[in-house]
């Protein structure tokens, strides 16, 4: 098990090592200087306007719901055609396994379904808690629910991955 973790212990290694060296260039050498000023003012443009605009925010988020949403029953209605239309001789591109399979024994048992499954769980708590009532008599729970961000952003990756 250790000599499988030794080489990403040395690439991640080598990686930040070239990335804080790079940083230290670019932030402190003299030929640096205005290739610095120029595209440090457009990033913290881009940041104040990020974290000040809530009406984007909700844009974003209005997007994010709704693509989920039709992403997530369009695999539903998939995975019920998979089931019902199986065909032995395609059996390498169809995700069930015999016909008349239950679709969600094999989305759920699936990397790519159970990930879904749980981003949907938290970004509905997400929404949820940011609705207007929860937001302004529990700013907590809604401050502390949209830090799923991470988890949300972690199963997205292995998402792709399944």
């Amino acid at each position: 098990m250790i000599s499988r973790l030794i080489p990403w212990m040395i690439y991640l290694t080598l990686s930040g090592a070239i990335f804080f060296q790079s940083y230290y260039k670019y932030k402190f050498c003299p030929q640096y200087f205005y290739l610095h000023s120029m595209l440090g003012f457009p990033i913290q443009g881009l940041k104040r306007l990020l974290d000040e605009n809530v009406g984007f925010h909700k844009i974003c988020a209005f997007i994010t719901v709704a693509a989920s949403v039709i992403h997530t029953i369009a695999h539903l209605i998939n995975a019920e055609n998979f089931s019902k239309h199986y065909n032995q001789d395609y059996a390498d591109l169809n995700f069930a396994k015999f016909k008349d399979q239950n679709p969600l024994v094999f989305v759920l048992c699936s990397v790519a379904g159970s990930t879904g499954i749980l981003m949907m769980v938290i970004l509905m708590l997400m929404i949820g808690t940011s609705m207007p009532v929860l937001r302004r008599s529990s700013y907590e729970v809604f401050w502390y629910s949209h830090h799923f961000f991470i988890a949300f952003y972690i199963l997205l990756a292995v998402h792709g991955l399944g």
